[in-house]
């Protein structure tokens, strides 16, 4: 960083909107794989199942099945940025214009954007047209449409929030069955009083680790 100039972070907080309205692994089927008759146990297991779900996406840093997130962020810049001193003004440089046309999104897979809003320094909120972008679902990317520019009249904190829909699919089925495999070892395993995620588990979801689940993103 240069003499003089200030370290601005464009600080990015995900939060889950709506939770998803069915678990990957069914309560009968982690019953039959732990020989429980009978249902007294039925909530205690439900519950588990859940508890089970979010630490293995956690722990990938995937959402499994379809839930609702929302990314609010400060601007569209980068991560971090140099702010010069006052009185001087840059042109942007090739790598800054690169990290304007993406915006990524966490928990993937993204299965679409439902809105894109900004909020203005006076606090008036506007939503972004959905000409101005479109859904890199690959790389979980919201990017710029060529030609167009995202709004700069923000303010400081929070400026930017985007709703969207990640996860697999709507049905258990949509999942990998390796990861409901996994989610449903975890399950027992928390029903036998391991409260981390098994070895076992953390071997299976290895390969759906995202970036962010190692810090990259």
């Amino acid at each position: 960083m240069l003499p003089g100039y200030a370290r601005r972070y464009n600080r990015r907080v995900p939060s889950l909107v709506a939770a998803p309205a069915v678990e990957p692994v069914a309560l009968a089927d982690l019953k039959l794989a732990l020989k429980i008759d009978g249902t007294d146990e039925d909530g205690l297991l439900t519950a588990l199942i859940g508890t089970a779900r979010r630490l293995a996406e956690d722990y990938t840093r995937r959402a499994f099945i379809t839930q609702t997130w929302l990314l609010t962020q400060d601007s569209f810049s980068s991560y971090a940025e140099d702010v010069p001193p006052a009185g001087v003004v840059l042109a942007p440089s090739p790598t800054a214009l690169l990290d304007l046309q993406t915006v990524h999104l966490p928990r993937g897979p993204i299965q679409s954007v439902t809105s894109v809003k900004v909020t203005s320094p006076a606090g008036v909120e506007s939503t972004v047209a959905a000409s101005t972008y479109w859904l890199d679902k690959a790389n979980s990317d919201l990017v710029l449409t060529q030609g167009q520019s995202w709004p700069t009249d923000l303010r400081d904190a929070a400026g930017v929030a985007i709703t969207y829909k990640a996860g697999y699919g709507d049905a258990a089925t949509d999942v990998p069955a390796d990861i409901r495999q996994a989610v449903q070892l975890q399950a027992a395993a928390l029903y036998e009083g391991c409260g981390d995620v098994a070895p076992t588990v953390a071997a299976i979801l290895d390969p759906y680790r995202l970036p962010e689940a190692f810090g990259i993103l």
